[in-house]
């Protein structure tokens, strides 16, 4: 290797290698734990709480106090509207009452991403804190001080059984603790993966149906041709929405594949999941927007009576589109410790084989630089509670 510096190993800072753009697929376990965790904690700088938006929460609290304000069982038996358009009050009451379950089932996710929230912190803190005291091992070792700088010259200089004795009982003690630590928070993030999950599945495979199905019995009664136009409408834009949502889905759903991570950062554009599903995602809006004033113009021609089934379900339609993005965001915080876990159990066997000073000053180089990256969520329960806090007082 000449007189390259111990800097110039691959994927050590400053190295050429660091600067290749590269897939996830093609990573290393340590650059995965390295380059990863950095990126996606820095994407979700301006969202606090990691796996909702401000936007997504304040518009999931909003879906909420939409539904406590429906009408109560009384009121909807004194719709007189209903039988002439083919609906009955028991079915639209069971529907609320679909809705009101719901929404009540919020305050546990709620409750759980603080939880997970102040796991991450505590997490990070002993990460950094135990890292740091394991570097100090490391650098404590007598020839650290004595290194030369020359790559060539560390590989062959060998540690000496002591200090082989005092990385490799460092490294383990650090690396079998979070192993565990890292087993217990996957089974947090998890917990609010499942909980968030069931939420948005109600909503696509119970609630959706029935306001569609609700609303299918306009079909039956004697309607203006004027209302007839607007219901053909409304199915067309329930069909385009519907697609718009699988088409997002795909494009935000793929996780860290097909992306390709480098020191400037995600190769995306326009946005957290890039441009393209950001094009999606306006087009959503706009669709949204339509089936909204044509809900309104619907109402006025029956008189009322229907407002609440189609202001209900466009929020739905949009609550759809909005799960996607917290769903996967879930999945890429799971990821992050997942590929810390794979670089805690990988680093376990690789150290049995650092023999030489080059592989122990490599060791700390990537040690140091995979711990780096935590530093950034550090205060992220104070953040998660003013979001949450924020958001309760109707921002």
């Amino acid at each position: 290797m000449g007189n390259s510096s111990v800097e110039n190993v691959p994927f050590v800072k400053g190295s050429g290698a660091q600067h290749e753009r590269k897939p996830f697929e093609e990573l290393t376990e340590e650059q995965r734990a390295i380059l990863i965790p950095s990126q996606i904690f820095e994407l979700k700088a301006k969202e606090p709480a990691f796996i909702f938006s401000r936007e997504n929460l304040i518009a999931i609290k909003r879906y909420g106090d939409k539904v406590r304000q429906l009408p109560t069982p009384d009121q909807v038996s004194e719709i007189e509207v209903l039988p002439d358009l083919g609906l009955e009050a028991e079915d639209i009451n069971a529907f609320f009452n679909n809705l009101r379950a719901h929404v009540a089932t919020w305050d546990g996710i709620e409750d759980s991403c603080k939880r997970m929230g102040a796991d991450l912190q505590i997490f990070a803190e002993n990460l950094i804190l135990d890292g740091v005291n394991l570097l100090k091992i490391i650098k404590s070792l007598d020839s650290w001080d004595s290194l030369p700088e020359d790559s060539a010259v560390l590989a062959t200089l060998t540690l000496t059984a002591f200090e082989s004795k005092t990385f490799n009982e460092g490294v383990d003690a650090h690396l079998a603790g979070i192993t565990q630590d890292i087993a217990d928070k996957l089974e947090s993030i998890r917990q609010v993966k499942k909980l968030i999950d069931r939420f948005g599945d109600t909503i696509t495979n119970n609630l959706v149906p029935t306001a569609r199905s609700l609303l299918d019995n306009f079909k039956h009664h004697d309607a203006a041709d004027r209302l007839k136009s607007i219901e053909d409408q409304l199915v067309q834009l329930d069909g385009d929405i519907k697609r718009k949502l699988d088409e997002y889905n795909g494009l935000v759903g793929a996780a860290f594949y097909g992306l390709v991570f480098g020191p400037l950062g995600l190769l995306v554009t326009g946005g957290i999941y890039g441009a393209q599903a950001e094009t999606v995602r306006a087009e959503k809006n706009e669709l949204i927007k339509q089936h909204e004033k044509l809900s309104v113009n619907k109402d006025v021609l029956l008189g009322g009576g229907v407002k609440e089934f189609e202001g209900i379900k466009a929020i739905l339609n949009d609550m759809q589109f909005r799960l996607v993005d917290v769903s996967t965001a879930t999945k890429n915080l799971e990821d992050v410790w997942v590929l810390l876990e794979a670089y805690a159990t990988n680093s376990l066997i690789k150290v049995k084989r650092v023999s030489t000073q080059l592989e122990l000053k490599q060791f700390a180089a990537g040690f140091e630089r995979v711990i780096t990256p935590w530093r950034d969520i550090l205060g992220i329960t104070k953040k998660l509670s003013e979001l949450f806090n924020e958001t309760l007082l109707g921002d």
